[in-house]
C-alpha cells in the first residue's frame, strides 16, 4: 500500500462550502478508479472532551459551534471500497486541527492542517500530495 502524509502548520477557516467542495473533490478522485462506493466518516471535537460522530457532511454542517460547545477539530475520513472487496482500497483523511509534528513527535500544543492518504494503486495518492 502507498501513503503519502502531508502537514500544513497555517490557519484555516472550515466553512460549509469549503468543506463541501473538499468532500466533492475527494469523491471524485476516490471514483477514478471504479467500481468504487464512498463511505465518509466525520469527528467532531468541541469544548468540553465532546466528540460527535457522523456519516454525512449535511450532519457535520448541523452541529451548532457555540461559544459553550466550540468546534476545536473535525477528522475527516473517506474511503473507496470495491464492491467485491471488504476492505478500503483507497483512503484520504483529513485532520483539522490535529496534533502537529514537532521535532518528529506530535505535539501537545500546536495544531496544524493533516493529510493522509493511501492506496493499493501506487501512483493515486501523488494526484493529492502536488
Amino acid at each position: 500500500m502507498t501513503e503519502i502524509h502531508k502537514e500544513y502548520a497555517w490557519a484555516f477557516s472550515l466553512e460549509p462550502t469549503k468543506l463541501t467542495r473538499l468532500i466533492d473533490i475527494v469523491h471524485e478522485r476516490l471514483a477514478d478508479h471504479p467500481p468504487s462506493l464512498a463511505h465518509d466518516s466525520f469527528a467532531v471535537f468541541q469544548k468540553g472532551d465532546r466528540l460527535d460522530k457522523q456519516s454525512d457532511v449535511s450532519q457535520v454542517l448541523a452541529i451548532e459551534n457555540l461559544k459553550k460547545r466550540k468546534i476545536q477539530r473535525v477528522l475527516i475520513q473517506c474511503s473507496g471500497v470495491s464492491p467485491e472487496e471488504s476492505e478500503s482500497q483507497r483512503q484520504v483523511t483529513v485532520d483539522f486541527a490535529g496534533p502537529r509534528t514537532v521535532q518528529g513527535q506530535p505535539s501537545r500544543t500546536a495544531r496544524a492542517i493533516r493529510l493522509s492518504v493511501q492506496s493499493e494503486v501506487a501512483a493515486w495518492p501523488n494526484v493529492f500530495g502536488s
